[in-house]
């Protein structure tokens, strides 16, 4: 028989193991929770280690919308493509479309200017390797090959497609690391949405071409810092770039903003198919010049030379020096240096006017009948900028050719 005090104490004893046995099971044994790789740092550290992890996620798809608004409506770049981060390659198409209607000038401007009349084509392709950048024109049948440790003159368009955080530059991927004034809140699914503000001198150098940027510079300079340009970036619940649109409005409101009829610009790039992504690049099949032996300055060809005008530089001095038994813009029967000093752009037209009509009767029949307009003929004359280089005193004169 057992009495009523040994029950006691030994109900005492079991409840005591059991006490021991269930903090056991929770304390001391369990790993503490693991921090996450963004949302764990410091708010003003997070959007910098979105671009890292979407870095590491090894690829992506992008597109990308850039809206230059104005009362005539929409001119849109539409920039798409597949990023290979690891091993720096890309590929991707530009394509522009521009309504009727839209400022003549302010058009020319963001399609790029060439040698010939009109703008340049209103599409290309592009790819991406370590080494090179790849331009194919939307009405070319060949690619050019930009070696990127072989820079030509004026080809700061091609070097801007060369990103720092992303194989192909020209995106919000490349504004994101340098982002201020930075908020954040979650959203559902896990992600996070953090507002902040761009500097503006970074805004125009990574999602312009030189030349729209250097127009964009005349009212918003470098070191102007205080404009505020929002921008919202989205992430998933590993903290991976889904999705980032900026207004880039308040760097046309004062005055004339380079870009005339222009009240808007705005930017939305998306990703998707992180790590499952793989660029393609120009098969084998496909004709590719090198772009340091076939891109030259205009008055650089030589009399009877056939020439492409777009060369993906958006420099009007560069050509393509192209095959004339296939198709080509324009055929050059004539370089004529002028004599004497330099007399300005108007005199400089002048005379180029009267030295190519000249030129255009003593040159050999093949190279003048290429015209697609009979007894027509086009100069292009020095420009104040050149005009005291002694190499540039030239007067290219040729016919266009299709």
């Amino acid at each position: 028989m057992i009495n009523s005090a040994s029950r006691t104490v030994s109900a005492l004893a079991v409840a005591s193991l059991l006490l021991t046995a269930c903090s056991g099971s929770v304390g001391e044994g369990a790993a503490p929770p693991a921090k996450h790789p963004v949302f764990s740092l410091p708010l003003g550290e997070q959007p910098y280690q979105t671009v890292r992890e979407t870095q590491q996620a090894g690829s992506a798809a992008f597109h990308q919308v850039l809206t230059f608004t104005s009362k005539q409506g929409d001119a849109v770049l539409t920039t798409a493509g597949r990023l290979d981060f690891s091993g720096g390659r890309a590929d991707g198409t530009h394509t522009w479309k521009i309504p009727n209607g839209f400022p003549a000038t302010t058009k020319d401007y963001l399609l790029g200017a060439t040698l010939g009349e009109g703008s340049a084509a209103a599409s290309a392709r592009i790819a991406r390797t370590p080494e090179s950048v790849l331009h194919r024109s939307g009405k070319g049948n060949y690619w050019l090959r930009y070696d990127l440790d072989e820079p030509i003159d004026e080809v700061d368009s091609i070097t801007w497609l060369h990103g720092i955080e992303s194989p192909f530059g020209g995106t919000l991927l490349e504004v994101i690391s340098a982002l201020h004034s930075i908020k954040g809140q979650p959203v559902a699914g896990g992600g996070r949405r953090f507002t902040a503000h761009i500097v503006p001198s970074g805004a125009t150098g990574s999602l312009l071409p030189g030349d729209l940027r250097r127009r964009m510079q005349v009212v918003v300079p470098a070191e102007s810092v205080g404009t505020p340009v929002p921008l919202t970036l989205t992430t998933d619940a590993k903290g991976l770039i889904t999705q980032a649109e900026a207004d880039l409005s308040a760097l046309l409101k004062e005055g004339d903003s380079g870009l005339p009829g222009v009240t808007t610009l705005r930017a939305r790039l998306v990703l998707t198919g992180h790590g499952r992504t793989k660029p393609a690049l120009p098969p084998v099949s496909d004709a590719v010049l090198d772009a340091g032996k076939a891109v030259l300055p205009r008055y650089a060809a030589a009399a009877g030379d056939c020439v492409d005008f777009t060369t993906g530089t958006r420099s009007a001095p560069l050509v393509v020096n192209v095959s004339c038994t296939g198709p080509h813009d324009a055929r050059i029967y004539a370089q004529v240096t002028l004599k004497g000093a330099y007399s300005g752009e108007k005199g400089a037209k002048r005379r180029a006017i009267d030295a190519c009509g000249s030129a255009y009767h003593r040159a050999r029949p093949a190279w003048t009948s290429d015209s697609v307009d009979p007894d027509t003929y086009m100069s292009v004359w020095p420009t104040e900028e050149h005009g005291d280089s002694p190499r540039k005193q030239v007067v290219t004169c040729f016919v266009l050719s299709r």
